[in-house]
């Protein structure tokens, strides 16, 4: 995804299956983010821009898989 133009945040959002948001939905300041001490298991992550005029669609879905 490409960062948004006029975003003053993006949210991060993170489910157990395609196209849900059941297990994180954090803010994040800048469009890079890590973190550590993810449980093994699969994760459907996207990413939206926070702008003064409201939340952006999501941004196309990636999977990870933690071994």
């Amino acid at each position: 995804w490409d960062p948004v133009p006029g975003a003053v945040a993006y949210r991060l959002e993170v489910g157990s299956a395609s196209g849900l948001t059941d297990l994180v939905a954090v803010p994040v300041g800048t469009p890079a983010f890590a973190t550590t001490g993810v449980p093994a298991g699969t994760y459907f992550v996207r990413v939206r821009a926070l702008t003064p005029s409201g939340t952006s669609a999501p941004s196309d879905e990636v999977i990870i898989a933690v071994p």
